[in-house]
């Protein structure tokens, strides 16, 4: 392995998503021990692509350079196009690695500044202010990804769309603090819920959003309803008040060979709820 043209040793080598599931997101490649990239559990950074293997590549530093190493994946690793072999190899700053047909990451160097620089852009970006949630524009991309990926291998997508009930009134009788106590509470007792490959968005106001890949409509009715019943058992403090808030949802299932609008047939669905009297769930085949 060539080690000579290290990097500065103030500088931090990192990886960043440019296309795949969470696009911007930032991961720091360590000084000491290395970076494991899959889609296993085990992992060091675990992304939710059906194209990597469970422990794909290892990113990791060496005498002042960074290398990446396939672990043996199936569909291989590719640097600007060229694959890695048997021999670790040696990254430069703004390098292209593809892992699989449909994950690219881009290799960049940072200081402490700069890093932490790009991680509040990155963050702020992609996360909603309030809740912490992923914002509407991942929600849309991640469905677009997702839909094509249905279209291709048939694999069931289900979207739940959720909407507090009565939220107006929180606001009302406890003030817009409140209000914001709920749907900060909420939003992490449905990231704890849910699984990792799981996506929870905020889609905009009161309405959150979950998307599933993988799960049926029997799959994602059981989801819909444990995240209702987590939401109506959750006591949820707000200026010296114990409150407790209910929600409808709505949930679809895209199999590939139907109405790919799987995030408009969920909203229907969920308004169907609202109408049958609120804190349920209906599923888009039902209405």
């Amino acid at each position: 392995m060539d080690i000579k043209g290290g990097a500065d040793p103030r500088e931090q080598g990192a990886l960043r998503l440019i296309r795949g599931p969470e696009v911007g997101a930032f991961t720091a490649i360590p000084h000491t021990g290395s970076l494991v990239v899959g889609r296993g559990g085990d992992v060091d950074l675990s992304i939710s692509d059906r194209g990597l293997s469970r422990r794909h590549a290892r990113f990791f530093h060496l005498a002042g350079s960074h290398y990446v190493e396939d672990l043996g994946s199936t569909n291989g690793v590719f640097v600007e196009g060229s694959q890695v072999g048997d021999l670790p190899l040696r990254l430069s700053q703004g390098d292209r690695i593809a892992l699989g047909e449909s994950i690219i990451l881009m290799f960049e160097l940072h200081d402490e500044l700069s890093k932490q620089a790009s991680e509040t852009i990155y963050r702020k970006a992609v996360r909603d202010a309030l809740t912490g949630l992923h914002n509407r524009s991942v929600l849309d991309e991640r469905i677009r990804q997702e839909t094509a990926f249905t279209r291709r291998h048939r694999v069931p997508l289900s979207v739940i769309m959720i909407d507090l009930d009565h939220f107006k009134r929180v606001n009302d009788d406890h003030g817009h603090a409140a209000g914001d106590a709920v749907l900060r509470a909420i939003a992490r007792v449905l990231s704890e819920a849910v699984r990792a490959e799981d996506l929870v968005a905020r889609y905009g106001g009161e309405e959150l959003c979950v998307l599933a890949r993988g799960t049926d409509t029997g799959g994602a009715m059981t989801l819909a309803e444990r995240l209702r019943r987590h939401i109506e058992s959750l006591p949820i403090r707000a200026n010296f008040t114990q409150l407790r808030v209910t929600a409808s949802l709505g949930v679809a299932t895209y199999r590939g060979d139907d109405d790919d609008d799987v995030v408009a047939r969920a909203d229907a669905a969920l308004y169907e709820a609202k109408r049958a009297g609120r804190n349920r769930c209906v599923h888009a085949d039902v209405v």
